[in-house]
Formats: C-alpha cells, structure tokens, sequence
C-alpha cells in the first residue's frame, strides 16, 4: 500500500474500480453467457476507464497550469493508470477462469461483484486508520462509506442508462 502515497492513485483505483462495478453489473444484466464475451467486454471498459482518465488529466492539467506537461508529470499519470489497471484487471482474470468450468459464469459475476466491494471497503479502512481513527471506528466507517458505493454503484447501473 506504501506506493500510494503522496499521489492519486488510491483516488483513481476507487473511482475505476466503481466505474468497472457498474459495467459488470451492467454486463450481467445483459445475460451474457460466456466468460470469454464477458472478460472482453470488461478489457474494452477498463481500455475505455483509462483513456478517458489520462485524457481528461492531459487536458486538466494543461488548462490549470498553461502549458504541456513534462516528463516527470507524464510519468505521474503513467503510474496512476497503471494503479487502475492492475486492480481492474483482477475482475477480468475472474471471469476468464470461469471458461475453465470451475465455476460459472453467473459465479464468476459474483466473484467479481465481491472483489469490487472489497476493495472499496478495504480502501475505505485504510483511510479511516490513516485518519487516526481506532480499529472499530474504522470498521463501521468503511462499511457505511463502502455501503456508499454500493448505493452509487446501484443508482448508476438501474438509473444512469
């Protein structure tokens, strides 16, 4: 957890890992039967998160300071999407290993809907902790803020169409 410090990319794991959230609940919505369709369509999401967050940083960035970025600030949002990417990928392998007949595809959703909770929870605690706040304080903070989520997650995928 260390390499999220001092930057975004705690911030930008959240809100890709919402993002994601919304989309396989949308996919499984959608009654897709395989978890090769499912895997591509979450890939072609996660492709579609990222883009639109460098591009929107890209452009943010240059509008607030007047000018191009450098290097090092190149380099900044590089690392967050690479934050994005290795929590996002994890629903996709998920729903891969369904082909395998290991578990279902309905299972696989499943799994994946548990990892995405998890990790807003988990975040959700570790702010809390870093915020002072005692272990139990911390435990209802991230089940209230995670419980959250879930409400934004649920709002989004039934009414954001």
């Amino acid at each position: 957890m260390n390499q999220h410090y001092g930057n975004q990319h705690a911030a930008k794991v959240l809100y890709g890992t919402i993002l994601l959230f919304v989309t396989l609940v949308g996919l499984d919505a959608s009654g897709i039967s395989t978890g090769y369709w499912a895997a591509l369509n979450a890939f072609i999401a996660v492709l579609a998160i990222i883009v639109a967050e460098d591009y929107a940083e890209l452009i943010g960035f240059t509008i607030k300071n007047k000018r191009a970025l450098n290097k090092q600030e190149r380099r900044e949002i590089f690392d967050d999407t690479v934050a994005v990417a290795t929590f996002c990928l994890v629903p996709i392998v998920i729903l891969l290993v369904s082909e395998t007949s290991l578990y279902s595809v309905a299972t696989a959703f499943n799994y994946t809907f548990l990892y995405c909770v998890s990790v807003l929870f988990v975040f959700s605690y570790w702010a809390a902790r870093l915020s002072g706040y005692q272990k139990l304080r911390s435990l209802i903070t991230a089940t209230i803020t995670a419980s959250i989520g879930l409400a934004i997650i649920y709002i989004k995928s039934n009414f954001g169409k």
